[in-house]
């Protein structure tokens, strides 16, 4: 259940905006990194049917990466929700 996971964790950081991006973005490279392993393992075959699969699969998820660095971080500042009113805000001091 991804959407109710993204949902409580965004919900535990709603006064820091920028610690969910952080999260939402390593959860997408380390996804990436394990999809790259994967179709990369296929790139040592001696078939060259194979061997272009896992090219082909391995540059698509680095073009997806690529995307989602760029469009995860805007999607999340239009649909994040503000913090609730009445809540303590952290102080700058860190």
């Amino acid at each position: 259940m991804a959407d109710g996971n993204f949902a409580s964790r965004r919900n535990e950081c709603a006064a820091h905006e920028r610690g969910v991006r952080h999260v939402v973005i390593l959860g997408v490279i380390l996804s990436w990194l394990t999809n790259i392993a994967g179709f990369g393992s296929l790139m040592v075959a001696h078939h060259h049917g194979i061997f272009s699969l896992g090219l082909l699969l391995t540059i698509g998820s680095t073009a997806s990466l690529i995307s989602s660095a760029f469009m995860l971080p805007v999607l999340i500042g239009l649909f994040a929700s503000p913090p609730m009113p009445g809540r303590a805000r952290p102080s700058a001091r860190g």
